[in-house]
């Protein structure tokens, strides 16, 4: 991933909105919380680490959760809704 070094150690938080979730297991190295995004974004972020994640993909969801805890990213706080009725 190919990024402007001037946003090298300028962000604090990222926000990944119902990103694609990527379905295939073979392409599970496209999801934005792949540990090869984790790396880049760990050169973007200044002094603290802050990702805002919002899916409606349980599978996604599953995958986020354990890709960034096996990554070594600390869970703050985490909510888990489901729409009913639309």
């Amino acid at each position: 991933c190919d990024l402007p070094e001037y946003l090298y150690g300028k962000i604090d938080t990222i926000y990944l909105n119902f990103s694609d979730p990527w379905p295939k297991a073979r392409h599970e190295k496209r999801r934005l919380t792949h540990e090869n995004y984790l790396k880049v974004y760990d050169n973007l972020f200044n002094k603290k680490c802050h990702i805002i994640m919002k899916t409606d993909n349980d599978d996604l969801f599953a995958f986020s959760r354990e890709s960034i805890a096996n990554y070594g990213y600390q869970t703050v706080f985490e909510t888990y809704e489901r729409a009913v009725g639309l």
